[in-house]
């Protein structure tokens, strides 16, 4: 199964998305940034950087795999959102934020009907706002992820958010919320998937 995750905006939590579905579901990763994070925590085998100057492959449709990308909507990204199963927009609150996903969604539609918009990095109150603006435009799904200090572990501990969870003690009960949300957007994706 391939699944993009993109926005135009920057800062909206992409890569941090983008890696913990790839160690929780263990699926490779297609990155357009140049300087990624992900190097970091997964082993050669399971990332490809593809410079500006690159043509994405079509891979075959066994292949299970996440696009993290941003920026523009370019050669590159077209080719990922065409062949993906499953789009996911990750939305921050804020008007900007919330305006500039407006415009990519609007913009992945015309390539891909299957765009999960995921209100992200939450606090209370978040969800409710970000759904309302969407809701303003589309009728599409939307999931939450709040705001946990165990995103960021996922680069330290090069483990899944689940992972964590599994290890029992302070981070079950700190973590565990965020790995069930996390869950609901893989179940979604998995059931739906071709």
């Amino acid at each position: 199964m391939k699944t993009t995750v993109y926005n135009f905006k920057g800062g909206v939590g992409k890569t941090v998305l983008s890696l913990n579905l790839a160690l929780t579901m263990e699926y490779s990763i297609v990155t357009n940034d140049i300087y990624s994070p992900i190097e970091k925590v997964l082993n050669e085998d399971r990332i490809l950087k593809i410079h500006h100057d690159e043509i994405l492959p079509a891979f075959p449709d066994d292949y299970n795999i996440i696009f993290d990308l941003g920026g523009h909507i370019d050669k590159r990204a077209i080719s990922a959102i065409k062949q993906s199963d499953f789009v996911l927009v990750p939305v921050i609150k804020g008007f900007i934020n919330i305006q500039v996903s407006i415009d990519t969604i609007t913009e992945l539609l015309a390539l891909n009907q299957h765009v999960i918009i995921i209100a992200n990095q939450t606090t209370p109150g978040d969800m409710d706002d970000i759904r309302a603006a969407m809701e303003r435009f589309f009728d599409l799904p939307v999931f939450e992820i709040k705001q946990s200090k165990s995103l960021p572990n996922i680069f330290k501990e090069k483990k899944s958010v689940r992972a964590m969870v599994s290890e029992g003690g302070l981070k079950k009960y700190h973590f565990n919320a965020v790995a069930d949300q996390f869950d609901l957007i893989i179940e979604y994706i998995k059931e739906r998937g071709s």
